[in-house]
């Protein structure tokens, strides 16, 4: 938001590192979960607030995929476009 400051919840901040750090490939869901909630009982509705919150940031609405695609079933990634600029 240019130089408008966005919080985020800690979650999300580590969701969108993972995300970045495995650029150009799926994060499953399952990896996430495993990586971010390693300690703790979610369900995958965390998931989907979590990439809420980021889109929101990124000011794109649910059905946009300019940072993170969905992948049905499967999982999340980043858009390689999107870090290359």
């Amino acid at each position: 938001h240019g130089q408008k400051k966005v919080s985020l919840p800690l979650k999300a901040v580590e969701m969108l590192t993972l995300l970045i750090e495995n650029r150009g490939r799926t994060v499953t869901k399952d990896e996430i979960l495993e990586t971010i909630w390693q300690d703790t009982f979610v369900d995958e509705n965390n998931l989907a607030v979590t990439v809420s919150s980021l889109r929101k940031a990124f000011g794109e609405s649910k059905s946009e995929n300019h940072f993170i695609e969905t992948v049905p079933r499967s999982g999340y990634s980043v858009v390689e476009e999107t870090i290359e600029k």
